[in-house]
């Protein structure tokens, strides 16, 4: 059976936190990164750790998560739009 248990809006908080405790001079830790995109997007853990910045366009505002050369299956990767945040 799926797993239906979603985070509290004060756990959230609370990992955002904890990641950011990992910051070194500034700039967001990898976890704090992984854990961004992650809620931001809800894409898979694999997806995002293959991400390249080459994937990233500025300008129209998405991430495209699509692979290029990997085979395309159910699990489809595909775009998601930026927010501000």
């Amino acid at each position: 059976d799926p797993c239906e248990d979603w985070l509290r809006e004060d756990e959230v908080k609370a990992l955002f936190e904890a990641a950011a405790q990992d910051r070194m001079g500034g700039r967001l830790s990898r976890v704090e990164r992984w854990l961004f995109l992650a809620y931001h997007t809800g894409r898979r853990t694999e997806a995002i750790e293959r991400l390249k910045w080459s994937q990233v366009d500025w300008e129209m505002g998405t991430v495209n998560f699509e692979e290029p050369g990997r085979p395309k299956t159910k699990k489809r990767r595909g775009v998601a739009h930026m927010n501000r945040t």
